[in-house]
């Protein structure tokens, strides 16, 4: 007699089969175990970036408080996502990445009593709820929770402006016929640091990810030291030592002679890694 295979429901996300006892297919728990990972990233480079708290730089993302002027002295988008105090909107959800956080921690412990270990901050929130994601997964809200956090990605990004802010890497190393001789093209070349190719909008040429490396060596791996690097990556000087620390940059063969610098090339690739579109899988003990 053929062994009977007992398969879970349908995923509260999409249209796949869950596991057994899980409210969430495979896929889905993962992608969404991810993007709360990311959170802490993410979070950290809003909270701590100067540039994003001046006047004038919101990204036209939030609602406006209601008995106050048509323009703030500050970037409401980032004061709404960072401030614990944010009062709940017209759905009576927060709207700040530590207010809701904390809310899903304080339903976490009173339902399982684990309690989450203090004091409070977005990384141990994050990483509590992580820790928890076997039971999370198998909850009937999973879904409004997938919601939530969804919500805070895209209101972090917006506010960051990633999607829409190319850094400068270096003028085009490709050979093009001019006037009759042979020369480097010299375009300066941008990329946005979750793109998958760069163009050169001179000659056309172009570099897929794969080829990045190719370019580098083209342009003589240029370097930069860590206010460099923070200015063009919009990153706390913090977070790029603790990159450079977790993915063994290069060291600099010129450290005696100044200030030490690093390849760009190296810390584009650690922006990449953390907030691309291929960041690979979570361990397999964060959706059992």
């Amino acid at each position: 007699m053929a062994a009977t295979v007992i398969t879970g429901g349908l995923c509260l996300l999409c249209p796949r089969t869950t596991d057994l006892g899980s409210m969430l297919c495979p896929r889905c728990s993962n992608e969404l175990w991810l993007a709360l990972r990311r959170l802490t990233e993410t979070y950290a480079i809003v909270a701590t970036s100067t540039s994003l708290r001046l006047p004038g730089t919101s990204s036209g993302t939030g609602r406006a408080t209601p008995g106050y002027g048509s323009r703030s002295p500050a970037n409401d988008d980032v004061i709404i996502l960072t401030d614990p105090r944010t009062t709940l909107d017209e759905s009576l959800r927060a709207r700040s990445v530590p207010a809701v956080l904390s809310q899903w921690v304080r339903q976490v412990a009173e339902e399982t009593g684990a309690l989450p270990p203090g004091p409070a901050t977005v990384a141990a929130d994050v990483n509590y709820l992580a820790g928890q994601w076997g039971w999370i997964a198998r909850q009937p809200w999973v879904d409004e929770f997938a919601t939530e956090i969804r919500e805070l990605t895209q209101a972090v990004i917006a506010a960051l402006r990633l999607e829409h802010r190319p850094v400068p890497i270096g003028p085009c190393p490709t050979k093009v016929l001019a006037a009759g001789r042979i020369r480097p093209c010299g375009r300066t070349l941008h990329v946005r640091p979750a793109a998958s190719r760069i163009r050169c909008s001179a000659c056309d040429t172009v570099w897929p990810r794969h080829r990045w490396g190719e370019l580098g060596q083209a342009l003589g791996d240029p370097r930069s030291d860590y206010a460099q690097l923070a200015t063009w990556l919009n990153i706390p000087t913090g977070t790029l030592r603790r990159w450079r620390a977790q993915d063994r940059w290069t060291p600099d063969p010129a450290r005696g002679r100044g200030r030490e610098t690093w390849l760009r090339a190296e810390a584009l690739a650690s922006w990449t890694r953390r907030h691309g579109t291929d960041p690979g899988e979570p361990p397999d003990s964060a959706v059992t």
